[in-house]
């Protein structure tokens, strides 16, 4: 089911004229959809979370074509069609790989979109890159400094064992009803338990935290939304941000959870189109 959702995911989106490159890295090829298209704004980059692939923003993405004149989607190391290495996932190797990519496949200092780890690694972009960036949207991006019981925590929310566990999983993630909950549920204690996103969660530790030194070179405008839903990461995770990013704007929206962009289509849509008209203006 999983394999045949996602196979008509991606073929929605080439047949929305989305094209499929390859791009080298020092840990392997990522797979990258791009789409040239008829609209004034800059490139786009909208980048994805942890177990998921570049191809679950197709309802997010329809609403953004004809408005931007590239937009740019990878598949993180490990995700989607990009290169899994054989020695599993590890941090660094995750946000060097997408640094490495991006600076690639960029043409131009672009917006770029980032959620949950596609925050984190978006982040690292950023700083490692700022002349590619003309702004940065984040949507509650993990990598916090957090003390080790918050951390612990933490990890537990994204430690899924069996059908119970992944019902919380879910019921964490969306800020209102979980649609098609049991479909949804199994699909979710599938993913979270592939060998190499299990071992990806066991790994991680304080070398994964973002530094605010790492921080501090995100110099560009940056705009930052935390939902009041938001039920995966914490208030203290917010605060770290808000008070370690030189130029961000916090946003606080009603009904957005962790992954609004699944529940809210439109209005993350009319976010990053407003950020984009403003950046351009």
């Amino acid at each position: 089911m999983v394999r045949v959702v996602d196979w008509l995911s991606l073929h929605f989106l080439r047949a929305l004229g989305f094209r499929s490159r390859w791009v080298e890295t020092s840990k392997g090829p990522l797979h990258v959809l791009e789409r040239r298209g008829p609209g004034p704004l800059p490139t786009l980059v909208l980048q994805h979370g942890l177990s998921s692939r570049g191809s679950h923003f197709r309802t997010l993405i329809p609403r953004l074509t004809r408005h931007f004149s590239r937009i740019i989607v990878p598949d993180m190391l490990g995700h989607g069609l990009s290169h899994l290495p054989e020695q599993g996932l590890w941090g660094p190797d995750v946000t060097d790989s997408i640094a490495e990519a991006l600076a690639q496949a960029v043409p131009e200092p672009a917006l770029v979109f980032g959620n949950s780890l596609g925050g984190y690694g978006m982040i690292h972009f950023a700083s490692r890159h700022p002349d590619l960036v003309r702004g940065l949207l984040l949507v509650s991006p993990a990598g916090a400094v957090m003390s080790d019981s918050e951390f612990q925590a933490m990890l537990s929310r994204f430690t899924v064992r069996d059908r119970e566990g992944a019902r919380q999983f879910m019921r964490r993630l969306f800020a209102g009803r979980v649609p098609l909950e049991p479909l949804l549920s199994w699909i979710a204690l599938g993913q979270l338990n592939q060998p190499h996103v299990h071992g990806f969660i066991e790994a991680m530790g304080e070398h994964d935290y973002i530094q605010p030194q790492v921080l501090e070179r995100l110099t560009m405008p940056t705009r930052m939304y935390w939902g009041l839903d938001e039920k995966m990461f914490t208030e203290a995770d917010l605060a770290y941000y808000s008070e370690n990013i030189p130029d961000v704007q916090v946003f606080r929206p009603e009904g957005w959870g962790h992954s609004p962009f699944s529940e809210r289509p439109g209005e993350v849509a009319e976010t990053i189109l407003d950020f984009a008209r403003e950046l351009s203006g």
